[in-house]
């Protein structure tokens, strides 16, 4: 339990590798956080875009062949 709250700071020198894993996650993190940034944004351009369609062509949607001009 002691080294859980350790404070300690470590000595300078090499790196160890679980702080090249800790790069390389936060790395990771951010690439992640991107793409889901990413998605959320084209979900929301898609749906405004459909909503957009919807309003002003609603009254020829139901016919056969509206005309979109």
């Amino acid at each position: 339990m002691e080294k859980l709250f350790e404070t300690g700071r470590k000595a300078p020198g090499k790196k160890t590798s679980g702080e090249r894993l800790g790069w390389a996650l936060r790395f990771l993190r951010l690439l992640f956080n991107l793409a889901l940034i990413l998605v959320v944004g084209v979900l929301a351009v898609v749906s405004g875009l459909y909503a957009y369609v919807l309003y002003i062509y609603d009254d020829q949607l139901e016919s056969r062949y509206p005309a979109l001009i």
